[in-house]
């Protein structure tokens, strides 16, 4: 989708520019938070908070990923899985990171 932008491009030429918007070179496969192992999932949120950090969960905006953001002092960790399979192996990782702090 192109739109016009009528007061040209801020370098003083006045030229009208057509502005495009970026697209996702991945392909455009959903995932859910659905597909996740919940015992997984239980784990890695009880490792994480017994550790006093904070999880949040979410996904991105078109919809090919799932969002885990860890927050642990000033440290913020982000993990974007794409698939059941990256997500099961990221709450294992998680899981094994902070079960020992």
């Amino acid at each position: 989708m192109a739109t016009q932008h009528e007061k040209g491009t801020g370098r003083g030429n006045g030229k009208v520019v057509s502005l495009h918007r970026r697209t996702n070179l991945r392909p455009a496969i959903e995932i859910h938070w659905s597909e996740a192992n919940a015992e997984k999932l239980r784990l890695a949120v009880d490792a994480v908070s017994r550790c006093g950090a904070a999880i949040m969960l979410g996904r991105t905006s078109d919809g090919g990923a799932l969002s885990i953001c860890i927050l642990d002092g000033d440290s913020k960790i982000k993990e974007y899985p794409h698939t059941a399979e990256e997500l099961a192996e990221t709450l294992d990782a998680i899981a094994a990171e902070y079960v020992d702090l």
